[in-house]
């Protein structure tokens, strides 16, 4: 309740959803979306919605970036070791 409260997170649920075997990897946040690629063009999803979820890792966002770098072109092969 108090994560509710403050943050205005419904349910208090950092990982905005239950990290359930029917919300893992390529059905995260739904299927057809894992990749980080909305239907609109250019609009990426990167937060805890996305996988691997909530945290403060930064997972989702790390790995957003690397997909768009990725569409646009660049040279990512570099990066993901860094």
């Amino acid at each position: 309740p108090d994560i509710e409260r403050i943050v205005g997170i419904t349910g208090g649920n950092i990982f905005h959803g239950e990290i359930m075997p029917d919300q893992m990897f390529q059905f995260r946040p739904v299927p057809g979306f894992a990749d980080y690629r909305t239907p609109v063009e250019n609009l990426y999803l990167c937060g805890a919605g996305a996988w691997p979820g909530g945290a403060v890792f930064g997972a989702p966002g790390r790995n957003c970036a690397m997909q768009v770098l990725a569409d646009v072109g660049a040279e990512v092969d570099a990066l993901a070791a860094d």
